[in-house]
């Protein structure tokens, strides 16, 4: 196929010159192709569409029929025949999540046993910086612009950070019973898609705890 593959793929999403193409779905689909998958990879591949991910493995055989070159196309991950189910216990196990898990007002002391749980530097980072700007919007990339040149190298993408906060989730659930961060979030066209800001209230709180948190660091 010829022509440059950016182009072709910005011209079929209607990008026009070399902008960059919004996504406006949080949870996109990933779609994998190749010759053949080893082992290591469909059981990664399983272990997150179990996690909610929506990965699919398409195994490509080219093969000559006399003239002719022949694509066979076939899915191998998930199983056409068992598609359907996924997506109705996806569904199912989405509003579950919803009637189990209410967004409750935070209080000071769960703010304070919050900061004692947390241990990725990312998420600290990030409401390190919300508790910096109260009331202020703040990105992905700003969390990665404020790291050290040895963290930045671990983060090359700041998008990827959106990973490290679904551990957040897991750790607000788990802990305090609840469906919703300590900071408000909104999603926005172009550049960062998730932007993030604390209230003034709950900023005073964090950087309260943090700040204990360290200075009992520094007498031990």
């Amino acid at each position: 196929m010829e022509g440059d593959a950016r182009e072709r793929i910005l011209e079929h999403l209607g990008v026009e010159g070399r902008g960059e193409a919004e996504i406006e779905s949080s949870r996109p689909r990933i779609l994998l192709a190749a010759r053949d998958f080893p082992q290591e990879l469909t059981s990664s591949v399983l272990w997150l569409n179990d996690a909610g991910l929506d990965i699919r493995c398409v195994r490509l055989l080219p093969y000559r029929v006399g003239h002719d070159l022949v694509l066979d196309v076939t899915q191998v991950i998930p199983l056409p025949e068992a598609q359907d189910y996924t997506v109705r216990i996806r569904g199912r196990e989405a509003e579950q999540d919803r009637r189990t898990y209410q967004d409750l007002d935070w209080t000071r002391e769960e703010i304070e046993r919050l900061a004692s749980l947390i241990t990725s530097p990312f998420n600290l980072r990030l409401l390190d910086i919300c508790a910096e700007r109260p009331g202020e919007w703040v990105s992905l990339s700003d969390v990665r612009e404020a790291g050290s040149a040895e963290e930045q190298a671990r983060w090359p993408q700041a998008r990827f950070g959106a990973g490290a906060l679904g551990g957040l989730t897991q750790r607000v659930r788990r802990e305090f019973g609840r469906g919703n961060w300590p900071m408000e979030y909104e999603y926005v066209t172009g550049g960062d898609s998730r932007r993030y800001r604390f209230s003034r209230d709950v900023a005073l709180w964090w950087s309260a705890a943090r700040q204990a948190s360290r200075t009992a660091a520094g007498d031990s």
